[in-house]
């Protein structure tokens, strides 16, 4: 017990530094930013039509397609963080909140975050500057620029991104994910974007608070379909689609929690 609560103590004393926040100031505001992936999907049930098989097949796979927001949040808890008032530590936020409110099972799961299904890049620059203002911001994004963006394309949307992000807060920590494995493009493709990220990030001041975190080879993924990764219902049950299933959002929760 003694050593959970030092730690615990430690880990908040980590993050009120990395972030300039003072002890006595409200909760930290974590954004998860990016597309699906990071908002996840909730089918309702008025939404279902029972007629049509492309529904059918994202209602049986909507319990897998949960997100790693809703595990990274029992993370926290299970860690003694609390969330969503002004006395608590930790905030997560961000306008779209409507996702997987009926689908995490975790007990007040705090749904705020910039999540948005399709979106590349490019699409992610025309909302960010309507976003709030966040102390941490988890980035995954890219996933959808196979076919429509080059990589220094996608490289330079990451850049105003990042910039509209720091003009908001110069404080902002960002952790920017290395993405896993775009399926339908291939590795390489990936592989590319990747690469590209990393130098992106080296090429910014060491003052800044930037991070790069190797989600594509550090979390595990075996980027099999039925193992961490959900089977395409649309083509082929054997091939891996784009999204994770629960166990690769868990894989992905695990690996944001252990750079946090």
């Amino acid at each position: 017990m003694v050593y959970m609560k030092c730690k615990k103590l430690l880990f908040f004393f980590f993050l009120i530094s990395m972030v300039s926040v003072p002890l006595s100031a409200e909760p930290i505001r974590i954004m998860m930013l990016g597309d699906s992936i990071t908002a996840g999907e909730s089918l309702l049930p008025e939404q279902v039509d029972v007629t049509n098989t492309n529904y059918l097949n994202r209602l049986v796979n909507n319990e897998n397609r949960l997100s790693y927001r809703c595990e990274l949040y029992k993370l926290l808890v299970d860690e003694g963080y609390s969330f969503g008032s002004e006395d608590d530590e930790l905030d997560f936020v961000g306008r779209n909140g409507q996702n997987m409110g009926l689908s995490c099972p975790h007990s007040g799961f705090d749904r705020d975050h910039e999540g948005y299904g399709g979106y590349s890049t490019g699409r992610l620059i025309s909302i960010i500057n309507d976003a709030p203002s966040s102390d941490i911001v988890l980035l995954h994004i890219g996933t959808n620029d196979f076919g429509r963006y080059t990589i220094i394309e996608s490289i330079n949307n990451i850049r105003e991104i990042l910039d509209d992000i720091f003009n908001k807060n110069a404080n902002t920590k960002v952790f920017i994910a290395r993405i896993i494995k775009q399926t339908r493009a291939g590795e390489d493709w990936t592989l590319n974007l990747n690469a590209s990220i990393a130098n992106m990030v080296r090429d910014y001041d060491e003052s800044e608070n930037i991070r790069i975190v190797n989600m594509y080879a550090d979390a595990n993924f075996t980027y099999v379909a039925g193992d961490d990764m959900n089977p395409n219902h649309s083509e082929d049950n054997d091939r891996p689609d784009v999204h994770p299933d629960r166990d690769g959002y868990s894989k992905m929760a695990i690996k944001w929690f252990t750079e946090l």
